[in-house]
């Protein structure tokens, strides 16, 4: 969305969404967390834009549909009042869809963000202990963080910590404890509140680093290792209910329409099933199997 609309959403419903902020703070949180630079105010109110958008929309195109081209149809059978259901309940459904979508929007970038910080912990680990070796001061490391070649996510965070010490003026214990709170990744915060336990205790930076490194590499062989051993349960999984199983219905389906059987279940004929089985069910269930296996694979 373009910074007009934006402001044009802001000055119409920001006042209106004012009294139920605090609904929404674990919205706020979300937002933060998926390190969306937009306040909950402005969030809010963009959706809610968005959803009288949709609402518009879905009214208009329905509505054009029905009575340009199927407007002989409609007057024949339906009363003027009926020809107005159609558009109202698609127009609702929009604007609903709208808003839900822009409500789960952080909560899944949110998610997506700590998979990739849980997965390049432990190479960033590594990398900040050896800058911890050679004498480089904590705030220093996350200023070369911020601009190294490192996932997207990791650099965001480190950007953060790097404007917040270097713009803001703040201590590196406070810089810290706000990035421990905004991310996402329970991980990475228990790692900067180690740090923080460090540095405020005067212990060995360095020596922490290099055994959370330790630690993180481990922890990342066992959760690759549970994965393996996870494939070989899904492996087993998919070829009972997607190879073994839509094969003995397909040869039974098969027999009982040669042989001209009756109805099957549901009072359809054999063919039919057939067809069910064959474009619908086997392909929704390798849609689920894909999206199964994509959820539960740790990010490279």
């Amino acid at each position: 969305m373009s910074k007009q609309l934006k402001k044009i959403a802001y000055l119409q419903f920001g006042k209106l969404v004012e009294p139920y902020l605090n609904r929404f703070q674990s919205l706020g949180a979300a937002l933060k967390r998926a390190s969306i630079e937009t306040s909950l105010r402005t969030y809010l109110s963009i959706a809610l834009f968005s959803s009288l958008i949709a609402l518009i929309v879905g009214f208009i195109v329905p509505f054009v549909v029905l009575w340009a081209f199927l407007g002989l149809f409609t007057i024949l059978w339906l009363t003027f009042w009926q020809s107005y259901v159609v558009p109202i309940i698609f127009a609702i459904a929009s604007a609903i869809i709208t808003f839900l979508g822009f409500y789960a929007y952080p909560f899944l970038m949110a998610s997506g963000r700590k998979k990739t910080l849980d997965s390049i912990l432990p190479a960033a680990a590594s990398y900040m202990a050896a800058m911890a070796s050679a004498g480089v001061p904590p705030d220093k490391i996350f200023l070369s963080l911020s601009s190294s070649d490192v996932e997207m996510a990791l650099s965001e965070e480190a950007r953060t910590i790097a404007r917040d010490l270097e713009i803001f003026g703040y201590d590196i214990l406070k810089t810290l404890q706000e990035a421990s709170k905004r991310s996402p990744s329970r991980k990475f915060a228990t790692f900067l509140e180690g740090m923080i336990a460090t540095i405020t205790s005067g212990g060995d930076l360095n020596r922490y680093l290099a055994t959370e490194t330790k630690t993180l590499m481990r922890d990342k062989e066992v959760e690759t290792r549970e994965y393996i051993e996870s494939l070989g349960i899904f492996a087993e999984l998919y070829l009972t209910a997607a190879v073994v199983g839509p094969l003995f219905f397909v040869i039974m389906f098969s027999i009982l329409g040669a042989l001209g059987g009756g109805a099957g279940g549901f009072g359809l004929p054999p063919t039919v099933l057939l067809s069910l089985l064959v474009y619908v069910l086997i392909p929704v269930f390798e849609a689920f199997f894909i999206i199964l296996i994509d959820s539960t694979q740790p990010a490279e």
